[in-house]
């Protein structure tokens, strides 16, 4: 029996494509099926060879749109992945965006290597004909779930009286979650550039470490060993990006704002200095991320620039944060403050203050073990510093846990055995 199904047109072109929730039925006898609307062939072939339809729209962002997809095997249509496909910038060449493409699958493909929790890398296109025959894509794992920006729009919805999204220990779950796969995502030498509410998926299983980070659009690899130029230019949200990447045309005709800003600033405009504290960006964005989930948002903040340390609505917004989660607070406030020398320096070193303070409030669960326990304890030993007294506990708590771990499998073992 031949299978008829439903997909979408993704031609910016077409009217059907521009109505998002319109289908095209089609009988699959044929072996090109087109768009009924404007004739453009529905299946995109990847670089592998393997033919993908699309279902219906996810998502726009980081340059490009996503769909839910599924692979024609046959006459027959299988699996479930996600696909983003890029959306040239005006006057960007073909070999523009196919380096822009490479770019991100190479990092996406890294990033699955290092262990992180982001969506497998599957296939992608990058076709090597004239502009308007092929798209460029991105085939990844579909990650069933949902993402922050609409899990908080949900719990806004609902809950109105005290504007409390989420509990303490719930936050401290999702920092230290996010704050693993950015450790883990730097020591492989990545920036990801864009962290925000829709580029973490919640996905759903039962594994308390679900969050997933997602879009590598705007990632850059950074080479160990040689210099590698610090860029303002690149795809960002204002909101969540640190203020060293502001650039006079955020500024608009506001000349004022921008000399006192670049007063202000000083020394961190310098290419070399700003890189001496480039991971700090993505810790600046992942703070500002978790701020964003415990409490109401002024809806001011998101149209203002930070280009100074503080303002009266960043402040009233502070210290409304600071008292309702005061354990949690401190490290959010050091992810987040305005010059990068007085934020925290690597994840790891960020990772270990949250931990050590939740094992502290709630006890052993949240002790650490396995490659990130030998991580915090190299980084310590190459920095020969004296650790706070908690932080020094935690790491002497997680050791004999580890090490009482490794001998009951070796037990384990030797009676199998």
């Amino acid at each position: 029996m031949t299978q008829i199904d439903s997909f979408i047109c993704i031609n910016s072109d077409c009217r059907a494509a521009n109505d998002k929730n319109k289908s095209q039925y089609i009988d699959f006898k044929e072996s090109n099926p087109t768009c009924p609307q404007c004739n453009s062939i529905l299946g995109q072939r990847s670089s592998s060879g393997d033919v993908y339809f699309f279902k219906g729209f996810i998502d726009r962002g980081g340059g490009g749109s996503v769909y839910e997809a599924c692979k024609r095997i046959g006459k027959r249509f299988e699996g479930k992945y996600a696909i983003k496909v890029l959306h040239p910038r005006p006057g960007s060449s073909l070999k523009e965006c196919k380096d822009e493409l490479e770019l991100e699958f190479k990092n996406l493909k890294k990033a699955c290597k290092a262990g992180t929790r982001v969506p497998q890398y599957i296939d992608c296109s990058s076709p090597e004909i004239e502009p308007g025959r092929g798209v460029y894509f991105l085939v990844q794992e579909f990650l069933e779930g949902e993402n922050l920006a609409s899990i908080l729009k949900n719990k806004r919805r609902i809950i109105t009286e005290d504007n409390l999204y989420f509990t303490e220990p719930t936050m401290f779950q999702y920092l230290i979650d996010l704050l693993e796969t950015l450790h883990l995502l730097h020591n492989n030498h990545i920036l990801h550039r864009d962290i925000k509410l829709s580029n973490i998926i919640q996905k759903k299983q039962e594994n308390i470490k679900n969050l997933y980070l997602v879009d590598f659009g705007s990632s850059k690899k950074l080479e160990p060993g040689i210099s590698n130029k610090y860029t303002k230019h690149y795809a960002r949200t204002p909101f969540y990006a640190p203020p060293e990447t502001l650039r006079e045309d955020d500024f608009g005709s506001n000349n004022d704002i921008f000399d006192k800003y670049k007063w202000l600033i000083q020394d961190f405009d310098l290419d070399e200095l700003l890189e001496s504290h480039r991971w700090t960006r993505d810790i600046y964005s992942l703070g500002v991320t978790i701020f964003e989930l415990l409490t109401k948002t002024p809806e001011e903040i998101y149209s203002i620039l930070r280009w100074r340390p503080s303002d009266r609505i960043w402040n009233k917004w502070m210290s409304d944060l600071r008292q309702n989660f005061p354990n949690l607070y401190p490290i959010l406030e050091r992810m987040t403050r305005f010059y990068p020398d007085e934020r925290y320096q690597t994840a790891l070193e960020a990772l270990l203050d949250a931990s050590s303070q939740a094992w502290y409030i709630y006890g052993d669960s949240w002790l650490i073990e396995g490659e990130l326990l030998k991580n915090a304890l190299n980084s310590v030993k190459r920095k020969k510093n004296n650790l706070p007294v908690l932080q020094e506990r935690f790491l002497e708590k997680s050791e004999k846990q580890q090490d009482r771990k490794d001998f009951e499998n070796i037990f384990d073992q030797s009676i199998l055995g």
